[in-house]
C-alpha cells in the first residue's frame, strides 16, 4: 500500500534499508528514489552507513550520483524547510506563551491539527500541516514537558544500547533522524 503519503513511505524505506538483505537493497533504494523525499534519503544514509560502516564511501558515491537527479526532480527544499521552520516556531511560541499546564502538560491530542487551522486560516504559515514534520515537538505541543521527557527518556533507553555495525542500532538512527524533520510515528 501507499501508507497515504510518499514521505511516510520514504521514512519506512529508510528504516528498513539497515535491515534489508543485500539483494532487497536496490528495491529499497529505488522506493527512495522515487518517493523523491530528502529526509528519507539522509534518513537511509545515516541508517545504512552506521549498520554498514564499510559501505560508506559505496554510500557516499552512490548519493554523489543520484542526489543531483532528485534535486532536479524535486526541487529546492527550501520552501518546505521554510514551512516547518515556522510550524516549529509557533508551536514553540504556543507553548512558552501559555500558561505553566499547558507547558507541563500539553493542549492534548490533535492540538497540531487544531492550531494548524488557526494558523493557516490567518496566514501565519503558508500551508495547513496534520503533523509538526518533527515527531518530538509534536509529542511536547500534544503532551508538555512531561510528554518529551518520556519520549527523550525512551530514545536514551535504547540509545545507549547501539553500537556501529549493529542493524537495529542503524535503523533506530534512521527512524530517530526521519522523526526530526518528518512525521513517522
Amino acid at each position: 500500500g501507499s501508507l497515504g503519503n510518499r514521505v511516510v513511505v520514504a521514512t519506512y524505506c529508510a528504516f528498513a534499508a539497515p535491515l534489508a538483505p543485500l539483494w532487497a537493497l536496490p528495491v529499497i533504494a529505488g522506493g527512495l528514489l522515487v518517493t523523491n523525499s530528502y529526509v528519507g534519503l539522509v534518513a537511509g544514509v545515516l541508517g545504512l552507513s552506521l549498520a554498514h560502516p564499510a559501505w560508506i564511501p559505496w554510500i557516499g558515491g552512490a548519493v554523489g550520483l543520484l542526489a543531483p537527479f532528485m534535486i532536479w526532480w524535486r526541487g529546492n527544499p527550501v520552501d518546505s524547510l521554510t514551512g516547518r521552520y515556522q510550524t516549529w516556531r509557533l508551536c514553540a511560541a504556543t507553548l512558552w506563551g501559555g500558561p505553566r499546564r499547558q507547558l507541563w502538560f500539553g493542549l492534548g491530542p490533535g492540538a497540531i491539527v487544531r492550531l494548524s487551522r488557526w494558523w493557516s486560516v490567518r496566514g501565519w504559515i503558508g500551508q495547513f500541516y496534520r503533523q509538526a514534520h518533527n515527531d518530538l515537538l509534536e509529542a511536547t505541543l500534544e503532551y508538555g514537558l512531561i510528554g518529551a521527557a518520556a519520549v527523550l527518556w525512551w530514545a536514551a533507553s535504547i540509545g545507549r544500547h547501539l553500537v556501529g555495525g549493529d542493524p537495529l542500532a542503524g535503523a533506530f538512527v534512521a527512524m530517530a533522524a526521519a522523526m526530526l524533520l518528518q512525521f513517522p510515528a
